[in-house]
This record gives C-alpha cells, sequence and structure tokens, in this order.
C-alpha cells in the first residue's frame, strides 16, 4: 500500500503551519474581537486544502506527461 496524500506532504504542511503560527500567536494576543481570528483561520484552511488540491492534481498527471514538456 502507498502512503496517503497527507502522508506524503507531511514535511510542506507542517512548514506551512509553522509560518501560520507566529501571526496567529499575534492575532490572539493584540486582536480585540472574534472576527480576525476566525477569519485567519478561514484562510489558513483554504491555503492547506488549496495546496493538498493541487498536489493530488499533479499526482493524478502521468509522470510520461510531465516529463514530455506537460504544464505543470
Amino acid at each position: 500500500m502507498g502512503w496517503k496524500l497527507v502522508d506524503r506532504y507531511r514535511p510542506l504542511l507542517v512548514l506551512l503551519l509553522l509560518g501560520y503560527s507566529l501571526p496567529l500567536l499575534v492575532l490572539i494576543f493584540f486582536a480585540h474581537a472574534l472576527l480576525p481570528l476566525l477569519l485567519f483561520a478561514g484562510f489558513t484552511c483554504l491555503d492547506i486544502l488549496f495546496v493538498l488540491v493541487l498536489a493530488s492534481r499533479m499526482e493524478k498527471r502521468s509522470l510520461v506527461e510531465l516529463l514530455k514538456g506537460g504544464i505543470l
């Protein structure tokens, strides 16, 4: 059995989450409303979903097509 998509891209996802941790801490300490935190969480989830969708689309293409000049 192969690895799941999330398992293969775990280092990238961890890097994204670490990159989002600093702005999240700033928002937690300095935001006085809940709306900015909810917007930040929503955009973070959308970004991670976008990365997973692009990775999934890329992996579904054949290797030969990609090597012969297919558009990534």
